[in-house]
């Protein structure tokens, strides 16, 4: 299965930008909300990613 992963970037580009100026409100909370979970704390940034690269990867997520 081939996928165009650099029109798929640019898809997803254009949809994020369509709900964030649909909604500014809800990204801007989103955004505050992402920001806080990656904060150091008993966990530190890279080992978060690291989990959540895992995670995609095993519901098979293609983004």
């Amino acid at each position: 299965m081939n996928k165009d992963w650099p029109q798929m970037a640019s898809d997803l580009t254009g949809a994020i930008k369509e709900v964030r100026l649909g909604t500014p409100e809800v990204m801007k909370a989103f955004s505050a909300m992402a920001q806080a979970a990656t904060k150091p704390g008993a966990l530190d940034a890279k080992t978060k990613e690291l989990i959540a690269l895992a995670i995609s990867v095993a519901i098979r997520c293609d983004g």
